[in-house]
């Protein structure tokens, strides 16, 4: 299990391939978003929402290539081991 993780067996390397997906998301959304809220495309409060969880699963992502999923509950829950 040294190149992978304990998610149905996704290895690192596609991992890194997903973080690097949503992280250009991410910027492709701080590209647009202005421009759709300007014109009234978008609501402000569904953009901020929206970029609040897609930087959480981003976030997730890269601390599930970090340290792995063994202590993610842990992690995301704040619950001292």
């Amino acid at each position: 299990m040294q190149n992978e993780i304990a998610i149905v067996g996704l290895t690192k390397t596609r991992l890194f391939e997903i973080i690097g997906e949503v992280g250009r998301e991410i910027g492709y959304r701080k590209h647009c978003y202005p421009k759709w809220i300007e014109s009234g495309r978008l609501n402000k409060h569904i953009a901020e929402k929206q970029m609040r969880n897609l930087t959480g699963a981003y976030e997730i992502l890269r601390f599930i290539y970090t340290h792995g999923t063994q202590d993610i509950q842990l992690h995301l829950f704040k619950i001292s081991s």
